[in-house]
């Protein structure tokens, strides 16, 4: 019995150490085997040695890549007339780690293209006020532009401006201008857009505002053209001091509004095209539903023309 033991011990003994490798490593300095951080995530800091500036900016992106903040930043434009952040390039992404940019006498835009068509540009995790524009990438085509958890207030004129893309869980209030502005193709979701001088929220054609609250905006809170969808918002406190402007404003035709809760604004839904307005709940406004033309979605509607079904709007006293 011993023997056999002692047979199973040296056994275990040996194939442990086959398994464990060779005991004598090899010469030279131990260095690691893994790959760093910038080998996983290529990813460049923002400052003056990555991105240096030029006469109309303080950083510039000239190369396609994943860029971010380490630090907040304060412009300043007084007599140079600075943008924060020019990009000039296609393929970029800044991401902001929760830092701030702010404007400080008369500076430009905190994020802007330098004019050429960059494509696919995506902006998040930040802060950004008190610059003439927020962000401001009106010229880049295709539906490419993603901007996402982003604050954006105190801005003299418009607070995000996008020619197409995708806006969402963005907060953007105070701004001098339209809150949040597509041209066209755009998705506005899950944003507060608060207190704005102008529109809250300005949609050009086949656009989708959605799941948004939008309160307190000088002019309409949302104002959408042709085709576009209007779903799940809730809409209030918009156009008072005006005295002609509305919750909801639909200027093009052939678009949807649907379930959305509208009140206390001038006019809760104001249209003057061919649209369908179905399953809202509209109350406390000056004038509820102000429906021009031959617009079959009046509020109080049993069913739809053509066999389309139960749309009833309801209107509260």
């Amino acid at each position: 019995m011993n023997h056999n033991k002692l047979a199973l011990v040296a056994l275990s003994i040996a194939a442990s150490s086959a398994m464990s490798g060779p005991l004598n490593p090899p010469s030279g300095p131990i260095a690691p085997t893994g790959k760093t951080l910038t080998e996983v995530e290529p990813r460049v800091a923002i400052n003056s040695t990555n991105t240096p500036g030029d006469a109309n900016s303080a950083f510039k992106i000239t190369r396609s890549g994943s860029y971010y903040l380490t630090q907040d930043y304060s412009i300043l434009g007084f007599q140079t007339d600075l943008h924060a952040i020019e990009i000039a390039a296609n393929n970029v992404s800044i991401d902001f780690n929760g830092f701030k940019l702010t404007g400080l006498g008369g500076a430009l835009s905190g994020i802007v293209s330098d004019g050429g068509n960059y494509r696919d540009i995506v902006i998040r995790n930040g802060t950004i006020n008190s610059f003439e524009h927020g962000i401001k990438l009106d010229r880049n085509d295709g539906n490419d532009v993603v901007v996402e958890n982003m604050q954006v207030f105190d801005n003299e004129f418009s607070g995000i401006f996008i020619s197409s893309g995708h806006v969402r869980n963005c907060i953007v209030k105070n701004n001098g201008s339209v809150g949040v502005s597509v041209l066209s193709d755009g998705i506005v979701e899950g944003c507060s857009v608060i207190d704005n001088d102008s529109h809250g929220i300005d949609a050009g054609i086949g656009s989708i505002v959605r799941d948004c609250i939008v309160r307190s905006n000088f002019n309409d809170g949302i104002r959408v053209s042709a085709r576009c969808v209007i779903r799940d918002n809730v809409i209030s406190d918009n156009g008072i001091a005006t005295g002609d402007r509305a919750g909801v404003q639909v200027l093009g035709s052939d678009s949807l509004i649907k379930d959305n809760v509208i009140t206390n604004n001038e006019f809760g839904i104001r249209s003057s095209a061919i649209s369908v307005f179905v399953q809202n709940i509209v109350s406390g406004n000056f004038i509820d539903i102000d429906v021009s033309g031959s617009n079959p979605g009046l509020a109080g509607q049993a069913s739809s023309p053509n066999g389309a079904g139960a749309w009833d709007n309801i209107v509260l006293p």
